[in-house]
This record gives C-alpha cells, sequence and structure tokens, in this order.
C-alpha cells in the first residue's frame, strides 16, 4: 500500500513538472517602423518576426501607413485575432471603422 501511495505521489510530481516546464505562452508584441512614404509594422511571437506589413491591406495601391498611429491600431487589432486563434486578416470594413488615413 505505501508503494502504491509513493507511486502515485511521484507521477503527480513528475506531471506537475511537465506542466510547468512547457507552459504555452502567447507573447505578442509589434513595432513601428518608419519608411520612406509612411508606417509599417512588424509583429513578434516570442521575438520572432511572424507579420511583417509594410503596405495598408486591403487597398488597390501598395501604400503604407499613414502615421504610426495608424500602423499600431492595425498591429494591436492583429494581435487581438491572433490571441483569439483567429485568422489574422484585415477587411476594408475594419480600415474604414479604424479611421485608417490612406494618403492620395
Amino acid at each position: 500500500m505505501r508503494k502504491v501511495f509513493f507511486l502515485m505521489l511521484f507521477s503527480l510530481v513528475l506531471i506537475t513538472i511537465f506542466n510547468l516546464s512547457f507552459k504555452k505562452t502567447d507573447q505578442f508584441r509589434y513595432k513601428t517602423i518608419k519608411v520612406e512614404n509612411g508606417w509599417m509594422y512588424e509583429i513578434y511571437k516570442e521575438d520572432k518576426l511572424i507579420i511583417k506589413q509594410n503596405i495598408i491591406p486591403v487597398i488597390s495601391d501598395n501604400k503604407p501607413f499613414y502615421s504610426k498611429e495608424d500602423a499600431s491600431v492595425i498591429a494591436e487589432l492583429m494581435i487581438q485575432k491572433l490571441k483569439k486563434h483567429q485568422i489574422p486578416s484585415i477587411s476594408l470594413e475594419e480600415i474604414k471603422s479604424k479611421k485608417i488615413k490612406i494618403k492620395e
């Protein structure tokens, strides 16, 4: 009986150590970067670059973001989607609803 108790206790300790050592983290961060005609952003997960967005998505012209703030707003929206395990894409409606400026 004593052997069974110690075996169960040992198993419980091993399982706890395993769970702690492989703890899942969702550490996302972004940085905005000044480019020639505007701004872009990059998104990192645990220091690994996962998205590099140098133009405003879903518009027909290949233009960078007008301001650092615009790039930040969309980067934050993308991170929200990533944290919810959604597809990291942006629609034209989202661009409009966030009042993202588009240079002419």
